[in-house]
Order: C-alpha cells, then sequence, then structure tokens
C-alpha cells in the first residue's frame, strides 16, 4: 500500500464517514490507504458520500487517483464520469482505465 496523496491527518480522519463503501476493512485499516478509499467513493459512491469526499479532497487530488489507480478500482462509467469531471488536468481525452496483466 503505496500512499501517493499528500493528506494531513484531518484529511484523512474527515473521510472515515466513508469507510463503510470498504466494509472488509477496519476503518482505521481503510484510512491507512486513503486513496483506495477515494477511489471506492468515486466508484460506488452515491451524492452524500460525493459531497463529504468532495469537501475534504481538491478535484487535482482526485485526478491523481485517477492517474494512479490499480485496475479493478473502476468500473468503466465511473471512469469515464470522474475523467470528464477532471478533464482540465489531463486535455481533451479520458486516461486509459487501468489493465491487469496475466502473464
Amino acid at each position: 500500500m503505496d500512499t501517493f496523496l499528500h493528506l494531513d491527518k484531518a484529511q484523512v480522519e474527515r473521510l472515515r464517514p466513508l469507510c463503510h463503501l470498504i466494509w472488509w476493512q477496519t476503518p482505521d485499516e481503510t484510512l491507512r490507504w486513503p486513496e483506495r478509499l477515494i477511489a471506492q467513493v468515486m466508484d460506488k459512491g452515491l451524492w452524500p458520500e460525493w459531497k463529504i469526499l468532495l469537501s475534504v479532497v481538491t478535484k487535482e487530488q482526485m485526478g491523481e487517483v485517477l492517474k494512479h489507480a490499480l485496475p479493478g478500482w473502476f468500473r468503466p462509467r465511473s471512469w469515464t464520469f470522474w475523467n470528464l469531471k477532471c478533464l482540465g488536468l489531463y486535455g481533451d481525452t479520458v486516461l486509459p482505465m487501468p489493465k491487469r496483466n496475466f502473464s
């Protein structure tokens, strides 16, 4: 679990109400990797969860989550939506979706 966003402790703690979206871990485990939680909210969250997320992180930070997303974090529909929402960050194209490599 490599974290790449630089969130302070207060920001991370403000994400705690969203931890239910990663139901298979405890909130403390989930908050050790906030990028994964942010991706989960972007992919599976609803408007109330998005409002919390948008009050904690910036559009640029969400763009960083898109840039560093691992395969399986996003479904195609939410991937396209959030790329379009953060379009100004990466030009006029949608980033390619992360893919698993089987070798």
